[in-house]
């Protein structure tokens, strides 16, 4: 009995051998033909993908937004916004690529892809900042802090120092009073 349970996982261990190369992973190819059409990111289909994930990449590599995308396109609206805002001190053009790496679908026989090369640049104008003017009148009625509005100003940002002690008060507000 112990020779034949011997034999049997013996058989079963050669056989498990010789298909493992069977079942190897394959990887799903690197996506290419990437480019821009307007502010949407663009790439050729990668058969059996399931999703993409996508790095944005603003003037430097470790300046970077991801994206996700079950399409071979995804719109980079927002993330060129959100990246500009790291950048809001400049005026004047930034420069985005893009990278794409397609991913399989859970349970697959495939594996994620090499993350391709990055995109042709994308030529952002940063908008002009208009500086807003300094809130004037400012004042105390009673308990409350009030100042003159400021034109297009959207929210107040408030510091109040407590004098005779280091304490420190920041709040925001919408309205020209706190």
């Amino acid at each position: 009995m112990l020779r034949k349970l011997i034999c049997i996982t013996a058989v079963l261990l050669m056989l498990s051998c010789s298909l493992s190369g069977a079942f190897a992973f394959e990887k799903l190819e690197t996506p290419v033909n990437l480019r821009w059409d307007g502010m949407i990111a663009r790439w050729d289909s990668v058969p059996n993908a399931a999703s993409y994930t996508i790095l944005l990449k603003a003037n430097d590599p470790y300046t970077y937004f991801q994206l996700s995308s079950s399409e071979p396109y995804v719109d980079c609206t927002y993330g060129i916004r959100m990246l500009s805002e790291d950048y809001s001190d400049l005026e004047g053009t930034l420069y985005y690529t893009f990278s794409v790496k397609a991913n399989p679908s859970d349970y697959s026989i495939y594996t994620s892809s090499d993350t391709s090369t990055d995109s042709q640049q994308y030529v952002y104008e940063i908008p002009p900042r208009q500086k807003l003017e300094t809130p004037t009148n400012l004042r105390w009625e009673e308990t409350t802090a009030r100042w003159d509005a400021v034109p297009n100003a959207t929210k107040y940002s408030i510091i109040i120092e407590v004098s005779g002690t280091a304490t420190c008060f920041q709040m925001s507000s919408t309205e020209p009073h706190v």
